[in-house]
């Protein structure tokens, strides 16, 4: 995959604008707030408009090659033949090495493909991940990292964040304004480098609604983590592709909503 990327990721994903800072009982105060940088791309498909998103101003190669994958339109980076990104950072075009077949509709604010979003996924028969065994101290020990926050939110406030780790080790992590945008610029990145996702974890900040937890099964990841809660949709998905999925992760408690390999290496109280 020739990679052209005229943008670069060197983008501040934050600024920092003036307001006013109102506490109950006490005058108003000059204060400045640090908020998060919005921008927008549009991809291009072998020529075709195939996607809008709303993100931050980074990672965008990773972003748009971990979309295209966890929507299942390219099954990896040899199906791209070159990507590139204008020096605005609006205009991504992709070249594909073969065929693909991209879902319907456009993305309009950085989610998934519109035709997902319409209920294509519900009716989309997806495979089971293959489970691997798991550790309660390992998804403590990622939980306790996690909550030390990412740099971009803990200074805005306004960014999700997600993990890939293999054990208790985080391989990396990518932020975001939106959970689905993190989680795509994590894929992104490991297919580019070449990461094993059949060995991974992801480790995400937002809720697990069954869209997200698709792009999971499609990327073959074995376990989910999420510090926020599934939806009903989620867990019934994750039960019936055998996806060890974990909710509510922090550093001293956690919920195991799915664990397929019933791991020998949780405690459970008799």
């Amino acid at each position: 995959m020739e990679i052209v990327d005229r943008f670069g990721s060197a983008r501040p994903f934050s600024r920092e604008l003036a307001g006013m800072c109102a506490h109950e009982g006490r005058l108003c105060r000059a204060e400045a707030a640090e908020v998060p940088v919005e921008h927008a791309i549009e991809v291009y498909v072998d020529g075709v408009v195939s996607m809008r998103a709303v993100c931050t101003p980074d990672s965008i190669v990773d972003l748009v090659v971990g979309r295209l994958f966890t929507e299942g339109a390219i099954e990896g980076v040899d199906d791209i033949a070159r990507i590139e990104v204008d020096a605005c950072g609006a205009c991504v075009t992709v070249a594909t090495s073969r065929a693909i077949a991209l879902p319907e509709g456009i993305d309009v604010v950085g989610t998934c493909f519109a035709g997902r979003l319409h209920g294509r996924a519900s009716q989309e028969t997806l495979g089971a991940v293959k489970p691997i065994p798991w550790s309660q101290d390992d998804i403590f020990a990622l939980a306790r990292r996690f909550a030390q926050d990412s740099p971009g939110h803990k200074r805005t406030f306004g960014l999700h964040s997600c993990y890939l780790a293999c054990g208790a080790d985080v391989l990396f992590s990518c932020e975001d304004l939106g959970r689905h945008n993190a989680f795509d610029k994590t894929v992104g990145r490991a297919l580019r480098e070449g990461v094993d996702l059949a060995e991974t974890t992801v480790f995400t900040s937002g809720r697990v609604p069954v869209d997200m937890l698709s792009k999971a099964v499609r990327a073959r990841i074995p376990i989910m983590v999420s510090k926020a809660v599934p939806t009903d949709a989620a867990l019934a998905l994750a039960r019936s592709c055998d996806l060890t999925l974990i909710c509510s992760a922090h550093p001293d408690a956690m919920k195991v909503f799915c664990d397929p390999t019933r791991s020998e290496h949780i405690r459970v109280a008799v």
